[in-house]
């Protein structure tokens, strides 16, 4: 478990404390910006990260708020092989909690939109990222359960996309 965040710090040393900034621990609820850290990624594929209303790709101040845009094959991809190297990493475990950013935001292009039929949620698009990523988890621990967090626009059950039994 990560004791970093725990620690007295400083602002301006957060910018550069990625031990602290990231918080690479499953039981930590927002985990999808250490697979996905947009200091690696955002510069060369802002198309990983969500479009807000007005087009433009953005990312957080802060990674634990940072979105992901989950309809980008991609990123799905990236992500998922960051949660399948979580979960061999840590045996034992069984049991993950990933949520995109720590906000009511989510990514607004075209593709997330119509996955979702609406710009109120992205419920559906994030319940099959989590189908998807729960399958894989499962292959190597059969025994992992995937929770997620009725939270701010996510507290709408999916309509379009089955839960998986290991959620």
């Amino acid at each position: 478990p990560c004791t970093a965040a725990t620690e007295k710090r400083d602002f301006p040393s957060l910018a550069t404390d990625v031990n602290y900034y990231h918080l690479n621990n499953p039981d930590w609820i927002h985990v999808l910006n250490t697979t996905l850290p947009a200091e690696l990624y955002y510069k060369e594929h802002p198309e990983y990260f969500m479009m807000d209303s007005n087009g433009n790709r953005v990312v957080s101040f802060r990674p634990s708020y940072t979105h992901q845009c989950f309809s980008n094959p991609d990123a799905r991809r990236i992500m998922l092989k960051g949660l399948t190297d979580i979960t061999k990493a840590q045996p034992g475990l069984h049991r993950m909690c990933f949520e995109p950013g720590d906000t009511d935001l989510f990514c607004l292009c075209p593709k997330c939109v119509e996955f979702n039929g609406t710009k109120k949620t992205n419920i559906d698009l994030l319940m099959d990222f989590s189908n998807e990523a729960a399958a894989a988890v499962k292959k190597i621990d059969p025994d992992m359960a995937i929770y997620r967090c009725a939270y701010l626009n996510r507290c709408f059950p999916p309509t379009k996309v089955k839960v998986a039994d290991n959620i």
